[in-house]
């Protein structure tokens, strides 16, 4: 049971001289949810950018058979196509869209260890995380429509490297990896060695969860166990760098291991203010058509997450709480989109008693963002 979504209404936004010049690139959003595609759309109209849009890779597939476009953002879970389906669509030589070598940018809010190798496998080009931010959107933009015509510079020989997260040691540029230029002098840092935390964060061994390791050595001290480092670890860009490329973020890897991951709702912001504003770019009138928008269409996303619960369809449990969750990241409804990610892993788990148990605090927490909303715009 599933609503097609409501034409987006235009959103009008102030375009600089330079912004201007960029009106004759064509751009293709494919995404299924509402609020973001109303996020994207804004974005890339205040970087000066013109996009259509496609609800699923089924209207982008019969899109591209009609029209040429310079470059697509494509979502990767959606109903009737997915994204990586749709991919392998647009790259078949054997099918009628007028360009098969068009960009393809993956967006997902499931950064999870492996999804950026399947991205590639199925044919995208590169990947940015969800929620989007406008830095990583020009940056993306400025290497491919750049690069794209050039024939001296290939940048999909560059994606899988861009893809792929850095570790400590290459972000620090410590020397202290193995082989590392300061390994005579300093030793071989423990977290660039197996770990049991191989894979956290999207990192290898425990390159991005080093926080959590004792004995690694910073600012030119020994660190000691996670409760010292905490005042020095949490200062740290690498820190700050992987809690905002990582949208299921892990700051205690034991949680993980025993598989107990625990949200400490308490020490989680209702609405991060800080957060949408920057993802908005500032735009106050921009960021209040968001707001409404969210408030207006998840009570449409819950309702239906409901019918799904009363009829145990975990396939759509999953995809709206996952819907849900990307929203909500969006906006910088933290808390209400913690639900949403634990739902969405109840789902995939297909474990109807804790999707049972999470519904009435995810009404519980709307009704809190809500509030906090409607104070923002007043």
């Amino acid at each position: 049971k599933e609503e097609k979504p409501e034409s987006e209404a235009p959103i009008i936004t102030r375009h600089t001289v330079s912004e201007s010049r960029r009106k004759s690139v064509k751009l293709l959003l494919v995404e299924d949810n509402h609020t973001n595609r109303l996020v994207s759309v804004a974005m890339l109209n205040k970087l000066g950018y013109n996009v259509d849009i496609a609800v699923n890779g089924q209207e982008a597939v019969t899109i591209l058979k009609n029209k040429n476009y310079d470059l697509i953002f494509m979502d990767l879970q959606m109903p009737v196509l997915g994204g990586l389906e749709a991919t392998r669509i647009i790259r078949d030589k054997t099918k009628k869209v007028k360009n098969h070598e068009i960009p393809i940018i993956a967006m997902t809010a499931d950064a999870m260890k492996g999804d950026r190798e399947i991205c590639l496998k199925a044919g995208m080009d590169d990947y940015i995380p969800k929620p989007i931010e406008s830095e990583v959107v020009e940056n993306i933009l400025d290497k491919w429509l750049d690069k794209v015509h050039s024939t001296n510079s290939d940048p999909r020989s560059e994606s899988i490297e861009k893809i792929k997260p850095k570790n400590c040691w290459e972000y620090m540029n410590c020397g202290r990896e193995p082989n590392g230029t300061k390994i005579d002098e300093l030793g071989v840092c423990i977290v660039s060695i197996p770990s049991k935390y191989d894979g956290i964060n999207n990192g290898e061994y425990s390159g991005r969860i080093c926080w959590a390791k004792a004995g690694t050595l910073c600012g030119g001290k020994i660190q000691g166990s996670f409760a010292q480092k905490d005042h020095n670890c949490s200062r740290c860009d690498f820190f700050f760098k992987v809690k905002k490329e990582e949208s299921n973020f892990i700051l205690n890897p034991e949680d993980i291991i025993n598989n107990n991951q625990i949200v400490e709702d308490n020490k989680v912001e209702v609405f991060n203010k800080k957060d949408f504003m920057n993802r908005m770019m500032d735009d106050k009138e921009m960021a209040i058509i968001i707001c409404n928008a969210f408030l207006e269409d998840i009570p449409k996303q819950i309702k239906i997450l409901k019918e799904n619960i009363d009829e145990e369809n975990f396939e759509i449990i999953t995809r709206q709480a996952h819907s849900i969750k990307g929203a909500s990241a969006n906006v910088g409804a933290d808390r209400f989109g913690n639900i949403g990610r634990e739902m969405e892993k109840a789902g995939k788990e297909e474990n109807i008693e804790l999707v049972s148990k999470l519904f009435p605090n995810l009404n519980k927490e709307f009704i809190e963002i809500k509030k906090a909303l409607d104070d923002f715009c007043g």
